[in-house]
C-alpha cells in the first residue's frame, strides 16, 4: 500500500522538489500561496492555515483504512535581528515555525 503524503508548506523549494521525488505517490500539496504546477497524482490546495480550513481539508482527504505521512515545511524566516521584531511578528513567526505543526 503507498503512503498518501500531506506536504504543509508545500510551496517552499525543499517542498517542491520532494513532491518531485515522490511522483507515483498521491500527494496533497497544502501552502498559503498558490502553486502553478501540473504533477500526476498531486493536489494543490491553498489555505489560509486557519484551523477551520485545515480541519475541512483533512476532513476531506484523510481516509480511514490510508496510510498518511504529515510532512511540514511552512515556516517564516526573519531578515532582521530578532531582538529589533515587535511583539507580533515574533508572535507570528513563533506560531508559523512552532505552533502549527502540532
Amino acid at each position: 500500500m503507498k503512503i498518501k503524503y500531506f506536504i504543509f508548506g508545500g510551496s517552499s523549494e525543499i517542498a517542491i522538489n520532494l513532491i518531485k521525488i515522490l511522483k507515483g505517490h498521491k500527494i496533497i500539496c497544502i501552502s498559503s500561496k498558490k502553486i502553478n504546477l501540473k504533477i500526476p497524482k498531486v493536489k494543490f490546495i491553498q489555505t489560509d492555515y486557519s484551523k477551520k480550513h485545515v480541519h475541512e481539508i483533512l476532513s476531506k482527504n484523510v481516509k480511514k483504512f490510508e496510510k498518511s505521512a504529515f510532512l511540514f515545511f511552512n515556516g517564516i524566516s526573519e531578515y532582521k535581528a530578532f531582538y529589533k521584531l515587535n511583539q507580533n511578528e515574533i508572535k507570528k513567526i513563533i506560531n508559523i515555525n512552532f505552533i502549527l505543526p502540532i
